[in-house]
């Protein structure tokens, strides 16, 4: 698995908008590690299309931060003051001018699928320069890599209380559960890597699938008005406006794990990596060069399993198995997933059983891992079992 590279273009483009009515809503999210989404959100506000950010919109109703100025819009605060550290273009003049007839959602959070709109965008890096980055940017100073590649966190910015998993699972369940929801609404998977390749075609790609057209100077302006130069300066403005000091802007590179990871930071990756790159090959588009190991879809078959009284009797059985096989983990994190990210009233039915499915089946299937060992010794687990088991039971057909 340590030679495999992460796929450069074209992988993973599903079904997008073409052809069809432009898209009201759109979400783009990534998962919460450094993966570079936030050049594609500088990009689609160059391009005049309004991207406003989940965790700074006013209050509970979806209120928005945006406020008009004269015959334009700027930010109102907080979410200036946390956005200029990663956004260029809140640092010009001028208010941001935005074409009629779309908005683009953007955060990290599997809750944005309560309302998933007209479109998808899931933007992805290669997670082991991913989750390393974001490592050496906030972890670094306390501990070392291996620790950090095992460490359980609850992400409470994200999905609070979810999944108390460690990085390389987190990834990975974060991109299982986008790529259940573009089976019901067009998704389109854009990476880091293709960016690199191809940015102009990556910016067209992203652009047809929202319904819109740019001509192509105007993509190449965006496209330097975005530059890590850009984003570098932007940090550092905001740094000396707010009298604090950030690592927001590092200007990642393709591969880079080659170099920063040793044998066993690679074995620690294997077998997400291979469940990874399984879930990408299995979209449409998806290129010829991929060397997964081949890796079962639905081990326990359940995703077949039929009705709630057939599944019921599935989970029956996995109670009993040992702890150590995560069992009364997968129930814990189903409970929360199914409450509180698929739970919206938007999902066409039968999504949310769907997405309940592959990712309680996928957490007992792959992910042994001492910490989580450790985690699941816990005097709670028939009870919780029985409380996923009603859960269940209480599901639609």
């Amino acid at each position: 698995m340590a030679g495999l590279p992460f796929p450069a273009a074209g992988v993973g483009e599903g079904a997008a908008c073409t052809g069809a009515a432009a898209p009201s809503l759109a979400i783009l999210t990534s998962p919460p590690f450094a993966c570079g989404v936030a050049w594609l959100v500088n990009m689609l506000l160059e391009l005049g299309i309004r991207t406003t950010h989940w965790g700074t919109a006013k209050g509970t109703g979806g209120g928005s931060p945006w406020r008009e100025c004269g015959d334009g819009w700027t930010l109102d605060e907080p979410a200036l003051s946390l956005l200029k550290w990663h956004l260029p273009i809140l640092h010009q003049d001028e208010p941001l001018r935005f074409r009629d007839g779309l908005e683009v959602v953007w955060e990290h959070r599997l809750d944005l699928a309560r309302r998933p709109g007209e479109a998808v965008i899931l933007y992805l890096r290669d997670p082991r320069d991913a989750i390393h980055s974001l490592y050496r940017r906030n972890y670094a100073h306390a501990l070392g890599y291996h620790a950090y590649l095992d460490r359980l966190d609850v992400w409470p910015d994200h999905f609070p209380n979810l999944f108390f998993l460690p990085p390389p699972e987190t990834y990975l369940l974060f991109t299982l559960f986008w790529l259940t929801v573009g089976e019901t609404v067009p998704l389109l998977t854009v990476t880091f890597e293709g960016m690199r390749a191809d940015p102009v075609g990556t910016v067209r790609r992203v652009l047809a699938h929202l319904g819109q057209a740019r001509p192509d100077d105007g993509i190449v302006r965006a496209l330097e008005r975005s530059s890590f130069h850009a984003a570098r300066q932007a940090m550092l403005r905001t740094s000396a406006e707010q009298g604090t000091e950030r690592l927001t802007a590092a200007k990642g590179e393709v591969g880079e794990w080659r170099t920063t990871h040793d044998d066993a930071a690679l074995a620690r990756f294997a077998r997400p990596l291979a469940r990874f790159e399984a879930l990408l090959a299995d979209l449409p588009a998806a290129e010829a060069t991929w060397q997964a190991e081949a890796i079962p879809r639905d081990p326990f078959g359940w995703l077949e399993a039929g009705a709630p009284a057939n599944l019921a009797a599935v989970l029956d059985a996995v109670a009993g198995r040992p702890a150590t096989q995560l069992s009364a983990h997968a129930a814990v994190a189903a409970g929360w997933f199914t409450a509180q990210a698929a739970g919206g009233p938007d999902f066409t039915p039968p999504l949310p059983r769907r997405l309940f499915l592959r990712f309680y089946a996928f957490l007992l299937e792959g992910l042994d891992s001492a910490p989580i060992d450790t985690l699941l010794r816990s005097r709670h687990i028939d009870r919780i079992h029985g409380l996923c088991r009603e859960m269940v039971g209480a599901m639609p057909e």
